[in-house]
């Protein structure tokens, strides 16, 4: 049954987005809520009905705080609002807003001290009333008592409605705001300037996400701007609701147990976070249709019924055409305009030295935006495995792309090579001159002596044989050198291990033990690097003149993709080979060669206890590793890659000018193989036992040995091995000197289950 899957999706850049700090953003439409976010409303009787004032200084008996004085709104007002054609409500919210404006304290006081006087009576002895003035001060603090708590959040209102002594319902905080001229920012116009790099993308270096301008290289702002661009763009408050959203999202997460990430007091904190969020004062615009300009169009614009969000028409009298951007961005100017008809033209101090991103810092001065190449067409990079049986086809779960598997051998700096289901075919390891490399069979199959490599898939091949080709040169090389340094195969190993210290270092959990003995296995692995860059066939109708010769150059032009990613812990790549090049090793990093440390029997942590361990770097400086391992792709091309990868890992592929890619093996791709390893260790002579073979082996690693000795010639021999223990035993045959290699199996199966 034919399954239909989408193919992976097309990419573009999007237009740079310009934010505005401080631009006094307009809260309306929902986001002008209180706390709780729900609007108070009051029915008829909830108003504030009365105000109450102590008007003594001292009581009778010398008793302080008397007896109060009460004010209701009718006492403030010569007018009587009770009507049949005025509601009710009307009335008391007029005697509210007497009672609790400021300016009607003059007449308040009033009405305090001259109530307070008739109860002042020669029957309470010692009642002294305030002055004017003083009453008046505390009729305003009962009026403003309120009004400060509404205005500064700070305050505890309901503490504060405690102590006082207004009497009714107090209208929420929201229904107090000052007079302002309204500002509703809505739109941004906007002026930049575009100064395209001299040298185009190749001004750019790939670093380790993104292109960064070359040093040394003139920039392009030296000289006058190859474009300006004017655009009007919509101002909205997205940045600050996706932060809120984003971080409700978490805190939902958390309260509902979907996740636990957070202790109650970040999440609290996180809560507040939120909270602010909400309210940031920051504005976006994107400059749209900056790509369109570079690309010398404009968008159509469409009807109601038959709208066209793709459609687009040539500019006029266009003279450049950008397919591939690399350069510089400036604004030169930017106007907010509210929608009012009001504006603000931000400050040239403001302009000259925005606040840029992290990737938009350019060494071309603070003014100036970086924008690094990327493809204005749409784009995808495909990064695919190979069926190794045959590179026309993509790997699945039934076609594997393994080629075969590698197992470094620390004690005899030896790369043990097995095919993709786990056979053992060979050996390569360093000839008796120590200069050259040698082919060493499969102990215990009969293979001719000093024959060739015997390996069906083409890739394994050409690994083992690109590494002898290296080794009939090194004897030349080495021969006439003084010291001599490494070979081909030591800086093979050194560069693995030094990659491996960036993933999975030697003695990681698991098979720790093992790894003292053999490095991890590694498998070669089948794949396909292709760059799609779509293009619009009206292009070629409609600008001809420009986009053609645009298209051919771009075509043309190589592109960087790294692949292998050293700060990644899930990136299992050591290494790979281009286009069935196998006299070229690439490492996954640059830095790795010069900060290679010595490995290898007698050397590094395999060097001898007595003496500390050699930590210093000895740099890789062998033709055989690039020094550049960057792969150069045009589009539309397709680049063949053998890897060198541990199975446990993915490989991501890194280009800077779209997402990055990654690609890991299925465990129907490696467990098989992995189950059926067998590895061997060259050892002697020993004194053995003819009838039982007796050695001492670790106990801690999980498997069988055996002792695996050729008895003639043409003749070979295994046979089990027996742990040897402290006893001291005296076999009935006299014991003989014999050379030969153990052989560990099944230390890579799953344990049985018990």
């Amino acid at each position: 049954e034919t399954v239909r899957r989408a193919m992976p999706r097309w990419f573009q850049p999007r237009d740079p987005v310009l934010l505005l700090n401080q631009g006094r953003r307009a809260y309306k439409h929902g986001e002008d809520r209180v706390i709780d976010g729900v609007l108070g409303c009051r029915i008829s009787g909830q108003t504030v009905r009365q105000l109450s004032v102590n008007p003594w200084l001292e009581y009778g008996g010398g008793i302080r705080n008397g007896p109060l004085v009460d004010v209701v709104g009718s006492d403030l007002s010569t007018d009587d609002l009770r009507s049949g054609q005025i509601p009710a409500e009307c009335g008391a919210l007029f005697f509210e807003t007497l009672l609790l404006d400021p300016t009607t304290v003059t007449v308040a006081r009033d009405v305090v001290v001259k109530r307070a006087g008739k109860q002042a009576t020669p029957a309470r002895a010692r009642a002294r009333v305030l002055t004017p003035a003083a009453a008046g001060k505390r009729v305003q603090v009962e009026q403003s008592m309120w009004l400060a708590a509404a205005l500064d959040p700070q305050l505890d209102l309901q503490a504060l409605a405690a102590v006082s002594s207004l009497q009714g319902t107090l209208p929420k905080p929201l229904a107090l705001q000052f007079w302002r001229r309204p500002w509703t920012p809505i739109e941004l116009a906007w002026e930049v300037a575009w100064f395209p790099s001299p040298g185009a993308e190749r001004d750019w270096e790939l670093q380790q996400t993104d292109f960064a301008l070359r040093a040394g290289l003139p920039t392009g702002t030296e000289v006058a701007a190859a474009l300006t661009l004017r655009g009007r763009s919509l101002l909205t408050p997205a940045v600050a609701r996706t932060l809120e959203r984003q971080l409700k999202r978490f805190l939902d997460d958390e309260a509902s147990g979907a996740r636990d990430e957070a202790t109650p007091a970040e999440e609290a904190d996180l809560a507040r976070v939120m909270r602010d969020f909400a309210s940031l004062d920051v504005l976006g615009a994107s400059l749209s249709g900056l790509h369109d300009v570079l690309m010398a169009r404009s968008p159509v614009p469409g009807q109601a019924a038959t709208p066209a969000p793709d459609d687009w028409q040539p500019l006029p009298a266009a003279s450049a055409l950008w397919l591939l951007r690399a350069g510089h961005l400036r604004v030169l100017r930017a106007r907010v305009i509210d929608a009012f008809g009001q504006f603000h033209d931000l400050a040239p101090a403001v302009l000259d030295a925005p606040v840029r991103s992290e990737d938009l810092v350019s060494r071309a001065g603070p003014a100036f935006l970086a924008m690094p190449p990327r493809l204005q067409e749409p784009a995808r990079l495909m990064f695919r495995l190979l069926d190794a049986q045959d590179d026309t086809r993509e790997a699945t779960r039934q076609r594997s792309p393994v080629c075969g598997w590698l197992v470094p051998d620390h004690l005899d700096e030896a790369v043990e090579v097995f095919d993709a289901t786990g056979q053992a075919r060979g050996q390569l390891q360093p000839a008796d001159d120590g200069r050259t490399l040698e082919w060493q069979g499969v102990p215990g199959q009969q293979d001719a002596l000093g024959a060739p490599p015997q390996l069906a898939q083409p890739q394994l091949a050409g690994f083992v044989q690109g590494l002898l080709d290296h080794g009939l040169r090194d004897r030349e090389r080495l021969a006439a050198e003084a010291p001599p340094s490494e070979s081909a195969l030591s800086a093979l190993l050194r560069m693995v291990d030094a990659t491996l210290w960036t993933t999975d270092p030697v003695g990681r959990a698991g098979n720790e033990h093992l790894s003292l003995l053999v490095g991890h296995p590694l498998a070669l692995v089948r794949a396909e690097l292709r760059l799609e860059v779509q293009s619009d066939p009206r292009a070629a109708a409609l600008q001809g003149g420009l986009y053609a010769p645009a298209r051919t150059e771009l075509e043309r032009t190589p592109l960087p993709v790294r692949l292998g990613e050293v700060l990644a812990l899930d990136d299992g790549l050591m290494g790979y080979f281009v286009n069935d090049d196998y006299s070229r090793f690439y490492p996954v990093h640059e830095s790795l060669a010069p900060q290679a440390r010595p490995s290898g029997p007698g050397e590094g942590y395999l060097g001898s206890m007595a003496l500390p361990p050699q930590t210093a770097a000895r740099p890789v400086e062998h033709p055989y590793i690039d020094r550049a391992p960057v792969v150069a792709i045009r589009p539309g091309q397709r680049v063949r890659l053998t890897l060198v990868l541990d199975p446990r890992g993915a490989v991501h592929a890194t280009c800077g000018f779209l997402p990055r890619k990654k690609i890991e093996l299925m465990r129907e791709h490696v467990a098989p193989a992995l189950e059926a390893l067998a590895f061997t260790f060259r050892v002697g002579p020993v004194l053995v036992d003819p009838d039982t073979i007796r050695m001492p082996v670790p106990a801690e690693i999980a498997g069988g040995w055996t002792w695996v000795r050729r008895v003639n010639v043409t003749t070979w021999q295994e046979d089990p091995v027996v742990k040897a223990s402290q006893d001291a035993l005296l076999p009935d045959v006299p014991a003989m000197l014999s050379e030969g290699w153990l052989k560990l199996s099944g230390s890579l199966a799953p344990p049985a289950d018990t």
